[in-house]
């Protein structure tokens, strides 16, 4: 799985847009994956803050990484 392949998946299951990024910046308050030399990281970012990061050597697994972590959060879902 690749980033637009998670988008698709993360928008049929109504995971709410502003809890993740996927481009790679510092937005508050959401989940975030970005690669860097070759390593994916994939955090929480709240007030400039990375939380819980884990790193992979595929961006694969951190999709997969990702997804289930959102899935797991229950914030995550559109009201």
């Amino acid at each position: 799985m690749n980033r637009r392949e998670l988008k698709d998946v993360l928008q049929k299951e109504g995971i709410r847009s502003d809890m993740y990024d996927l481009d790679s910046g510092h937005e508050s308050e959401r989940y975030t994956i970005r690669e860097s030399h070759g390593v994916w990281d994939v955090y929480y970012s709240e007030r400039g803050l990375e939380s819980g990061n884990r790193k992979f050597l595929n961006e694969s697994d951190a999709c997969e990484y990702l997804l289930r972590a959102l899935r797991q959060d229950p914030s995550s879902r559109a009201r």
